[in-house]
């Protein structure tokens, strides 16, 4: 929420004009956790409004996350579980316990 407000604020005070709901030249969105966590990383605007501690600690944690789920991964695909199911599993595992 807080990105998105950011966002938000730095289009109006650059007064950018909202483009088409369909345009073929926008930039496409990350399809993936690693690709946001990179153009999250590489966004000046939002790394100081969020703050480059905070956006440093928030990358960390999950490349750790992304690390651990890779690793579960294939410890539950190695069970019998289709890749769609051990992936799931691994997300599982890595919070549920606590829950």
């Amino acid at each position: 929420m807080a990105g998105l407000a950011a966002a938000g604020a730095d289009g109006i005070a650059r007064e950018l004009v909202l483009p088409p709901a369909k345009d073929d030249e926008a930039v496409l969105l990350p399809t993936s956790l690693p690709e946001a966590l990179a153009a999250l990383r590489a966004d000046d605007v939002l790394v100081e409004a969020l703050g480059k501690d905070f956006v440093e600690w928030y990358t960390l944690v999950k490349d750790a996350e992304l690390a651990d789920v890779a690793a579960n991964t294939a410890r539950f695909a190695a069970t019998g579980l289709d890749d769609d199911a051990a992936v799931q599993e691994a997300w599982n595992s890595l919070y549920f316990e606590f829950v």
